[in-house]
């Protein structure tokens, strides 16, 4: 059968046959484990012995009958003796079934247990199943034994079977058949038998006309009954309800809304306790306890989120919410509905390229991480800040930045103190993931090219190198829609729950950064509405509503914040929105032009902003667009391909996460193009610019070693490409914040190296002051109001004390000097130089006996 054996094994743990079937190359060297009847007539010594295949074989085709020998012949597969009949493995079209069971059934033979494997993709689910076994027992004895444990068996009968009873496929499946001699010499094949069903002898019955050929048996779906676990479960439900509302109404400031809302869940969990025997009728065991598994999801989720100012309650809770939640959705269903079959083996060169490119990512990402940007400008300052305050994992911080992830940083901050590294340390890492990230979805959209083409380009662009550098939550976001949108179009084209699953924990933790929690629920309405249109969403159904509940129960907290706090939801649409804040209105009023050109011009500036514009961000302003024009020209190649293949999920998503972040994400703000908000769609853009680049070498016929040498040439063009422009040319430019930002790191770093008791006065206003957050959060032995003081003008002089006192002078109030001199005869003067000014600031210190 196409150089192929197949492989069984048997268990003594029943006196009926158990049996697993299992494909294996020919010319690999396995051991078999031979039990039960077939060892019994083996030599003396050999039972329980490992054996060669062609061993088995030899002993196995004894005693065959020649109706039997003919089947074989006819099809192929493999007959093995038994006490109560001749085991068949076969592997059969549609129409070889009634064939067999009319061969069968003409020479007196009756199937007493049959078993239908359907396809490959089932056995490989069956097999994936059984595989832990199998190696640990391998580890152990040195010998590859796939063991059918009966509970296994059960297992595998329960969450398999009903995935795969499909029609036979024109390429055969697999068959296995227990038939035995009948005294009759025509007989029809008794009721086929499958795991899980009653194995007792059934008497053979005789009847004049032929049967129908054999099929598959539809799964049998098992009701729940009255006294089993799901009353139990509900009632459990409705006792926990009843005692978080007690709870609740106990506490010091009693939450009325949310007592209320819990004693009714206890109540509806009662009700559905004595409902459940008419909802026995309409629900099977397995989906029954899906529903369960759903609902506690749901309900540790709004558990966690109640508690959410409880880092050591709120933060198990909600990971143990999630957690089952996917172990809920879970499901061993590996078929595949690909267009286009799909590599799984990785190459050796492209997993070296791989490895190499990984490697140099993170090295440009860390090299002289505290030196450049050689400051900390004052978003970094004021996350920093916000992380040493959070204590609500699901609330907002400043410009409502959601709270999660600055107890990573908090954590970070906590390891190395408050200094560059501490805020900055996460992001490298953040960063080098998006590169092994944009292999794994190029290689799952595309193929094994695309995807390291991709983590090349990722790996070496000068803009996501910058942002893996700072302290800020900015390179989180790419990462997470690369993998939510990326993730879609890849589990549509493979249609597994394991994609789907993934893709739902992306989605889900994107609630958590505030781009992506405002921007990626427009590009999920807009795929939703495209999925209804498209041919195949019927059969991936259920893992849109799996991957959909996932990600629900993971941002719930979130999503329950922002319900109960819409204004912080809606705060910064309002205030950059040109449609809200009223720019395009002032806009046609000044300059007399029409509203769509305008909205044209502003959709076409944002539109190009990768690779034409020069984009707009006092944190990164490279004077160059996102990409370079290597990558840019590759970009409007694959923008084209995407177009022409619009009935492609794949490129779908990719134009769906473009288009909604240049339209919503930027044109429709002010200050755009703007790097920052463009940066989230940035690895699509990639994607598409690696498709294009790999589908030029294919049509230039590049093929073997040649194809190799293009593509490490092509990567370290981008490396030089990337590095020349970041930390040659921007580097140079020290175009990063503004002189307020590097007054105030000086003036920060100044005070942090003090020795003692000092008292600072800062004469900076009013451009800088002292609640400027890089002042609080490196100067940390400072505090506004106690030893550090505003100067508003030089007509406010402060009084002398017993500690030692500075004054900080900043460029524009250098004529205050003279003034605080005269009054401090003794003082020191020095100045510090910065790259935008000369001196940027004046310190005068007076040191007190």
């Amino acid at each position: 059968m196409n150089g192929e054996q197949r492989v069984v094994t048997q268990n003594l743990e029943t006196d009926w046959l158990w049996y697993w079937l299992k494909r294996v190359p020919a010319d690999e060297a396995l051991k078999l484990a031979i039990e039960s009847r077939i060892c019994a007539s083996l030599p003396q010594g050999s039972e329980h012995s490992f054996l060669h295949p062609e061993e088995v074989e030899g002993h196995a085709a004894r005693n065959i009958s020649p109706e039997i020998q003919a089947v074989l012949e006819t099809f192929g597969g493999r007959a093995v003796t038994q006490k109560e009949g001749v085991l068949l493995f076969l592997e059969l079209p549609e129409e070889g079934i009634t064939q067999v069971c009319a061969e069968l059934r003409a020479h007196g033979w009756q199937i007493e247990q049959w078993q239908p494997y359907f396809d490959g993709s089932a056995q490989n689910a069956s097999e994936a199943v059984g595989r832990g076994n199998a190696d640990l027992w391998y580890a152990l004895t040195g010998h590859y034994v796939p063991l059918p444990w009966v509970r296994f068996l059960d297992s595998a009968e329960t969450h398999l079977r009903p995935y795969y009873n499909a029609p036979l496929t024109d390429q055969g499946a697999y068959v296995a058949l227990l038939v035995t001699k009948s005294a009759n010499e025509s007989v029809n094949a008794l009721p086929p038998i499958g795991f899980g069903e009653d194995r007792s002898t059934t008497a053979a019955v005789a009847v004049a006309t032929p049967s129908p050929p054999i099929g598959p048996i539809a799964p049998i779906r098992q009701p729940i009954q009255s006294f089993d676990i799901l009353p139990k479960v509900l009632i459990a439900l409705a006792v926990l309800f009843a005692l978080f509302a007690q709870v609740t109404m106990r506490s010091d400031m009693p939450a009325i809304g949310r007592a209320i809302t819990l004693w009714l869940l206890a109540l509806a969990s009662l009700l559905g306790a004595t409902k459940v025997k008419k909802l026995a009728t309409t629900i099977d065991r397995q989906s029954a306890w899906k529903l369960v598994g759903v609902a506690g999801a749901f309900l540790l989720s709004l558990l966690a989120a109640s508690q959410s100012d409880k880092l050591p309650i709120g933060l198990p809770l909600w990971l143990l919410g999630a957690g089952l939640a996917g172990y809920t959705l879970r499901s061993p269903r590996l078929n595949t509905t690909s267009e286009e079959g799909h590599e799984n083996r990785f190459d050796r060169f492209t997993v070296y390229c791989l490895l190499v490119t990984a490697l140099l990512a993170f090295a440009l990402r860390a090299y002289r991480l505290t030196s450049h940007p050689w400051i900390i400008d004052g978003i970094e300052a004021q996350l920093g800040l916000d992380a040493l305050a959070v204590s609500d994992l699901f609330g907002t911080a400043w410009l409502t930045n959601p709270n999660l992830p600055l107890f990573l940083q908090k954590g970070m901050i906590g390891i190395f103190g408050r200094n560059p590294l501490a805020l900055r340390i996460l992001s490298p890492f953040v960063g080098t993931a998006g590169v092994v990230a944009g292999w794994w979805i190029g290689r799952k959209l595309y193929d094994e090219k695309v995807g390291l083409v991709a983590a090349m380009l990722i790996a070496f662009n000068h803009t996501l190198i910058h942002f893996a550098r700072l302290g800020t939550t900015n390179i989180y976001e790419p990462l997470l829609i690369l993998l939510s949108m990326g993730g879609i179009g890849a589990a549509w084209h493979h249609n597994t729950r394991r994609a789907w699953l993934g893709t739902g924990i992306a989605i889900g933790l994107s609630a958590y950064l505030f781009t992506t929690v405002h921007l990626l629920p427009i590009m999920l309405i807009v795929w939703l509405i495209v999925a209804a249109l498209s041919d195949g969403l019927r059969e991936r159904g259920r893992g849109i509503l799996a991957m959909l509940t996932l990600a629900t129960v993971i941002a719930l907290p979130q999503i329950r914040f922002y319900l109960q706090n819409p204004v912080l939801f809606w705060d910064r649409a309002q205030a950059l929105g040109i449609l809200q804040n009223g720019w395009l209105h002032n806009e046609v009023a000044n300059t007399s032009e029409n509203v769509v050109v305008i909205l044209g011009r502003r959709l076409f500036n944002s539109a190009v902003g990768y690779n034409a514009t020069i984009t707009l961000d006092g944190s990164f302003d490279p004077a160059a667009p996102l990409v370079n024009s290597l990558v840019g020209v590759l970009f409007l190649l694959g923008l084209a391909m995407a177009i022409f293949h619009l009935r492609q999920m794949r490129y779908v998503v990719l134009l769906i996460g473009y288009g909604v972040t240049v339209v919503f994400g930027d044109a429709l703000l002010i200050d755009s193009p703007h790097s920052r908000r463009l940066l989230i769609a940035l690895p699509l853009v990639l994607l598409l610019a690696a498709r294009a680049f790999v589908w030029g070498v294919e049509r230039l016929q590049v093929a073997g070693r040649n194809r190799q040498l293009v593509t490490v040439g092509f990567g370290v063009v981008l490396l030089m490409l990337g590095t020349g422009q970041y930390f040659g040319r921007y580097q140079s430019q020290h175009s990063f914040a503004d002189p307020n930002s590097e007054a105030a790191y000086l003036a920060a770093t100044y005070l942090d190296s003090l020795e003692g008791e000092w008292t600072a006065y800062l004469h900076g206003a009013p451009t800088l002051y002292t609640s400027f957050s890089t002042i609080p959060f490196l100067a940390e032995n400072f505090q506004a109001g106690i030893n550090l003081h505003d100067v508003p003008d030089s007509s406010t002089l402060p009084f002398p004390n017993s500690t030692n006192i500075t004054h900080i002078f900043t460029a524009n109030r250098l004529g205050d000097i003279t003034s605080i001199q005269e009054r401090f005869p003794g003082g020191q003067i020095e100045s510090i130089n910065g790259f935008y000014g000369n001196p940027l600031i004046v310190i005068l210190e007076v040191v007190n006996p």
